[in-house]
C-alpha cells in the first residue's frame, strides 16, 4: 500500500513540474554604445598640449527582464574587427579600453550574446546600431 501511494506521490509531483518548465519566456535585449572617453593623457614635447592616449568605449544592455541587464556578455567591434569582451554591471554597464590610436572614423557597434536563465527563461541576444566618433 505505501508503494501505491508513494508511487503517485512522485507522479503527481513530476506532473506539476512538468508544464511548468515547458513554458520558458523570452525577453527582448537592447544593446548600444553610448559614448567614448579618453581615460588616459600624455604631453606632446614641442606644444606641451594633452594627447588621449587610452579611449573607454561604453555601452548599456536594457532589458524588461532585470537579470537579462547583469553579467551579460557584451562584445565591442570596429566593423567586423574584435576590439574587446565585457560582463555588463548589475545595472546593465560595460566598456572596453582601446589604444587611442585605434579609434577612428570607422563604424562600431556591440552584440550582447544570448543567454539561458536558471528557470529556463531566456535573454535574446542583440546588436547595437553604428556608432560614429562625433567630430
Amino acid at each position: 500500500m505505501r508503494r501505491v501511494i508513494a508511487g503517485c506521490v512522485v507522479v503527481l509531483c513530476f506532473a506539476a513540474v512538468g508544464p511548468a518548465s515547458a513554458e520558458a519566456k523570452k525577453f527582448a535585449s537592447k544593446v548600444a554604445i553610448e559614448d567614448l572617453y579618453c581615460n588616459a593623457f600624455s604631453e606632446t614635447p614641442k606644444r606641451g598640449l594633452p594627447v588621449c592616449t587610452q579611449s573607454t568605449f561604453v555601452g548599456h544592455v536594457g532589458s524588461a527582464h532585470a537579470k537579462c541587464k547583469r553579467n551579460r556578455k557584451v562584445k565591442f567591434f570596429k566593423q567586423d574587427e574584435l576590439l574587446g569582451t565585457d560582463r555588463t554591471s548589475f545595472g546593465g554597464f560595460s566598456g572596453v579600453r582601446v589604444d587611442a590610436s585605434e579609434v577612428d572614423a570607422s563604424p562600431y557597434h556591440a552584440r550582447v550574446t544570448r543567454r539561458v536563465l536558471r528557470n529556463g527563461d531566456v535573454c535574446k541576444a542583440a546588436t547595437s546600431e553604428n556608432f560614429f566618433i562625433p567630430s
